[in-house]
């Protein structure tokens, strides 16, 4: 076929895409019209470029890296754990599964809250009453009780939680009538802090017994010991718990769950150098 010369400037053919110093060279027009381009003037498309693996995975890892040490510093520095004197929680734990009154409950014990929270509950001696039935205080009539009866050296009861809380505390007497100082400590493997309440003990049966607890403002609550700084003997009611709640992570989720991320960026990047791609002949 014979072909002849026209200067024709053209953007493009079919055969690629003309840039650069050669966007307005000549190309060859047949006699029939069809359009071709030298083959020394085409310039392939580059084929688009794969996610560069390595820069998600480095991406994803820094961001991991910084969000942990970002909730570390965040949790240190606003970790706050305070006293309280009453508490309207979302779950609590009833005395009365351990028994009728005069069980004696032996040491550790565990024991379930109305929501499914699993705790153990220990003291030197322990035993199942009610007010009304084997005590005679200022809790409301037929609480059931649990009593730390001051037969052993040291007269306190602890409570080990499952999983951190944010707040738990109970009405608490004690058994000799007149004035005396309550106290809670809380901790988390360590003490995170102690919160004493003045009380007056008496027979009334009116529920005017002193309630006291303690709050944390990120729920790592793990423990709680109740006592009197006069050592002596006393009873506690109802514990009331506020608890994360199933649908809240607790705070070694999130750290759980990013270092997740990170690992399935790493998995996806290790996939993608895997990959043999062919390379694109001119």
């Amino acid at each position: 076929m014979s072909h002849e010369l026209r200067c024709v400037k053209s953007q493009a053919s079919q055969n690629g895409v003309i840039s650069g110093a050669h966007a307005n060279a000549p190309t060859i027009v047949s006699s029939g019209g069809a359009v071709q381009t030298p083959s020394w003037l085409i310039q392939r498309r580059a084929p688009r470029k794969a996610l560069n693996g390595g820069h998600c995975v480095k991406t994803i890892l820094l961001w991991s890296i910084a969000a942990l040490s970002l909730f570390g510093i965040v949790s240190d520095a606003s970790a706050a754990i305070v006293g309280i004197t009453s508490l309207s929680g979302n779950d609590s734990i009833d005395w009365s599964q351990l028994g009728p009154a005069f069980t004696g409950v032996s040491s550790p014990q565990g024991v379930s809250s109305v929501g499914g929270l699993a705790a153990t509950v220990s003291s030197g001696s322990l035993e199942r009453l009610d007010e009304g039935n084997g005590w005679s205080g200022n809790f409301t009539g037929g609480t059931p009780l649990l009593w730390a009866t001051g037969a052993a050296t040291t007269s306190e009861i602890t409570l080990n939680f499952a999983h951190p809380v944010l707040a738990v505390g109970a009405q608490i007497q004690f058994q000799e009538f007149g004035v005396f100082t309550a106290q809670v400590l809380g901790g988390d493997g360590v003490d995170l802090g102690t919160f004493t309440e003045g009380g007056l003990s008496t027979s009334n049966g009116d529920g005017s017994a002193i309630f006291i607890g303690l709050s944390s403002n990120i729920g790592d609550i793990t423990q709680i010991q109740f006592s009197l700084t006069n050592n002596g003997a006393f009873a506690i009611g109802t514990v009331e718990l506020q608890t994360l709640g199933s649908g809240v992570p607790e705070p070694s989720t999130w750290a759980m769950m990013l270092v997740g991320f990170a690992g399935l960026g790493f998995a996806g990047f290790r996939k993608t150098r895997a990959r043999s791609v062919p390379a694109l002949s001119a």
